[in-house]
């Protein structure tokens, strides 16, 4: 598989956790059927209750400081995503709201997606990726990397709050390290403004 379709893959894993865990706690109302068999009546389907998600988000944007996490695009500037992955990229733009910001070329050959909420989704969601993590030390209260041939990532905290980044593009792909370096540069900037 190649990064680009990965880090899609993962990002949408990531966003689809963080949106299932906020969703989690939306009550369903019971669904009633008539008895089988009676007279003038024809069956109701009986409504699923969707599992109840055990998972928190980080909701709104509350600006650094404030006890939450600013917008996740407002994290890194341009000029920043455009020296990690060694090209332009478009403006960030976020696909689930308050929770990430992806940065794309206009191809979408180069991309940085950026995941931030709770410290437990975060994790869970970087675990999802099947990697064995490696702790990187210096960068956070607690910091890891995982990837493999196809690319990597770097999933860190700060306090309870989490951040989960990816960065690919035809630059990356081929270093040897996979883009940790620009990833560790790019977690530590996030870092200093959560």
């Amino acid at each position: 598989m190649t990064t680009r379709l990965r880090s899609r893959n993962l990002l949408l894993a990531t966003g689809m956790t963080l949106l299932l865990s906020a969703c989690g706690a939306a009550s369903t109302p019971a669904a009633t059927s008539a008895p089988i068999g009676s007279v003038g009546s024809a069956p109701t389907a009986v409504a699923a209750t969707p599992p109840q998600a055990s998972l928190s988000v980080v909701t709104g944007s509350t600006g650094p400081g404030a006890g939450g996490i600013a917008e996740p695009c407002s994290l890194l500037t341009q000029a920043e995503v455009d020296a990690a992955v060694g090209q332009p990229l478009g403006q960030g733009k976020s696909t689930i709201a308050h929770l990430d910001c992806v940065w794309s070329s206009s191809d979408f050959a180069a991309n940085v997606n950026l995941t931030v909420g709770d410290w437990d989704n975060v994790k869970s969601a970087a675990s999802a990726n099947g990697g064995a993590p490696t702790a990187i030390a210096g960068l956070g209260d607690e910091a890891w990397t995982a990837g493999g041939n196809n690319g990597s990532l770097v999933y860190a905290r700060k306090g309870s709050n989490g951040l989960l980044l990816i960065i690919d593009g035809p630059k990356i792909d081929s270093l040897s390290d996979h883009g940790v370096a620009q990833e560790k540069v790019l977690a530590a900037a996030i870092l200093g403004r959560l």
